[in-house]
């Protein structure tokens, strides 16, 4: 056996020394897990809400489910909880696999096209988001948002 003889430590060492100096080491960490100054995600805050840019309008899910047809000159902006890839949205149209769900208090809806960065759709932390996007129906009359069209 190549380590007969050796004492413990010599073959503890040299593959945990940067473990033990960061258990040794308060506010280090073996692994980059971002700065120190970060919240971690499910307390991330978000920007205040700026008012919206002339050709687009301050909607709510309920009012895009009630009346699609209203926001189809515009890009709407939504202010709502990033559920990602979990749950269902039976009110909206899933348009792609990887849609997403955005939810406010009045409902959910289904948003196609880029995921927010720092966002991991499998694992939501419930996020707070505003996004800005068109609203869509599909041939079956469900609305969707789509985040990559523009005017």
């Amino acid at each position: 056996m190549r380590w007969a003889g050796r004492p413990f430590l010599k073959r503890f060492l040299p593959g945990t020394a940067a473990m033990v100096l960061c258990i040794l080491l308060p506010g280090t960490t073996l692994f980059a897990m971002g700065t120190s100054g970060q919240a971690p995600p499910e307390q991330r805050a978000v920007a205040a809400p700026t008012p919206p840019a002339p050709g687009q309008q301050k909607a709510t899910i309920k009012d895009i489910l009630n009346h699609p047809a209203k926001f189809g000159s515009s890009d709407v902006v939504l202010t709502g909880i990033f559920k990602g890839w979990t749950g269902s949205c039976p009110s909206s149209a899933m348009l792609t696999r990887s849609d997403w769900i955005l939810e406010d208090d009045t409902g959910c809806i289904y948003v196609t096209g880029r995921i927010p960065a720092g966002l991991a759709p499998q694992q939501p932390n419930n996020e707070h988001i505003v996004v800005t996007g068109r609203v869509m129906v599909n041939a079956a009359g469900k609305p969707y948002v789509d985040v990559a069209q523009k005017p």
